[in-house]
């Protein structure tokens, strides 16, 4: 939660520091992605969702996360896969 607020903060030099203090690995490579979507890293992003959900993939906010860094890189394909797997998961979603 606070590396959440830290990025809405837009300090995101200190969410990632904190980041690396996480023992979680899947909200670690939220947080991660989360930086690099709002550094406009959307490849970045994507991967570290995509690592985050490795290990965690009934997330249904990640999946939506990872569908949003998706369309800004232009592959509706991932993109679509991936809302319709978080809101399966999740009708709530978005």
């Amino acid at each position: 939660a606070f590396a959440d607020a830290l990025i809405l903060a837009d300090r995101l030099d200190r969410a990632i520091e904190v980041a690396d203090q996480m023992e979680v690995e899947p909200h670690r490579q939220l947080v991660y992605g989360r930086v690099a979507f709002q550094r406009k890293e959307y490849d970045v992003a994507l991967d570290h969702f995509s690592k985050g959900l490795l290990l965690w993939p009934d997330n249904s906010v990640a999946r939506y996360l990872a569908a949003n860094a998706a369309v800004e890189l232009g592959d509706l394909d991932r993109a679509i896969e991936e809302y319709r797997y978080a809101v399966r998961i999740d009708a709530s979603t978005g």
